[in-house]
């Protein structure tokens, strides 16, 4: 079964004309986006009732709060374009990786740990298939950074590190899915050192693990890539994510409203507090926002095509289309000022 498009409505052409005023110049990658997403054939009225639904939860919630704000990149449009960015581009990509790993460890018995921030949209995707009633391994979203990791490396802080963990499930059975956006396994390797018998197993979205990165970290021998993984040996991608700004426009904005996990202590009462927090009210905020609805709707998208009678294995052979989607998008317009105007910006915590 094919994936379609959807033609422009009146409603994505009122879209187009509000880009028209950004003064990023937007509306050509406005248009961009509407006439080269592509959706499983079965879900074109979820499509439409999505817009539909996102129009109204924008004006009525984004815009009123925002909409004062004037400077350059705080344009409304970029916030409009930001969701269709999110919802049929990066979010299809996300969304799949997710039902991926419920396809392969569904009978395996492990666990698996979306690690934040960078693994929240897969496990936002997630939570949209279980509660939808597909099948899921058990899952759980993990705060964790590698500034708080390596305190594991420390003495004095090994035994907090390692009981803040175990309040997620790193004690219990004994083989555990590690979910995150990549790259290299600085995580997943001290996990190994804090848990030695443990079988930690290692799905990324993108993987920069080579020979001599999987020698240093033996974990990473057998990790995954879902978008980019070395053996996959596609120099396009090799080149696009060798760009600084094509990650930006891939990780940051997705990490949702909560600020990263990378300091530890205990509490009055014996426990192990973290310090992440949900970022004050801004507009980058509203971002972050917009963002994670474009993914929360991808995932809702695949759940139509699904009740309408396509397989799991029918919407991972889509995959690769949406790869190229994706990478024709990055490709065009990874070196204009759209970078400013939809994104966050980078918060370094390592």
């Amino acid at each position: 079964m094919s994936l379609v498009d959807i033609e422009r409505s009146g409603f994505r052409n009122s879209i187009v004309d509000l880009t028209k005023t950004s003064p990023l110049g937007l509306s050509e990658l406005c248009d961009f986006l509407f006439t080269s997403a592509v959706y499983p054939s079965e879900s074109l009225a979820a499509v439409r009732e999505m817009d539909e639904q996102f129009i109204a939860e924008f004006w009525n919630d984004t815009v009123r709060r925002y909409g004062r704000l004037s400077s350059r990149e705080n344009s409304s449009s970029a916030l409009a374009l930001l969701y269709f960015y999110s919802r049929d581009y990066v979010g299809p990509v996300r969304s799949l990786f997710s039902l991926s790993l419920a396809e392969e460890f569904q009978t395996q018995g492990a666990g698996i740990h979306f690690l934040a921030r960078d693994g929240l949209p897969e496990y936002m995707a997630a939570k949209v298939y279980r509660d939808s009633g597909i099948e899921y391994p058990p899952f759980n979203y993990v705060p964790i950074s590698v500034r708080l990791m390596r305190q594991s490396l420390q003495d004095t802080s090994a035994d907090l590190v390692k009981t803040y963990l175990n309040g997620y499930g790193f004690s219990d059975q004994s083989t555990h899915v590690l979910v995150d956006i990549g790259f290299t396994g600085e995580i997943p390797d001290l996990l190994t050192k804090l848990y030695p018998g443990k079988n930690f197993i290692v799905r990324f979205l993108i993987s920069k693990g080579d020979g001599v990165i999987n020698k240093a970290r033996p974990v990473m021998a057998s990790a995954r890539g879902f978008l980019y993984d070395p053996s996959h040996n596609d120099p396009i991608w090799e080149r696009l994510l060798e760009n600084v700004r094509v990650i930006r426009g891939l990780e940051d904005t997705w990490g949702g409203v909560l600020s990263s996990a990378t300091q530890l202590s205990r509490s009055d009462n014996g426990g192990v507090s973290v310090n992440s927090h949900e970022y004050p009210d801004s507009y980058d905020v509203a971002r972050r926002r917009i963002a994670m609805w474009g993914i929360r709707d991808s995932a809702n998208i695949f759940v139509e095509a699904l009740r309408n009678g396509q397989t799991v294995e029918t919407l991972l052979g889509f995959k690769d289309t949406y790869f190229k989607k994706l990478q024709e998008l990055l490709l065009n317009y990874s070196k204009t000022n759209i970078q400013f105007g939809l994104f966050v910006p980078h918060e370094p915590t390592n």
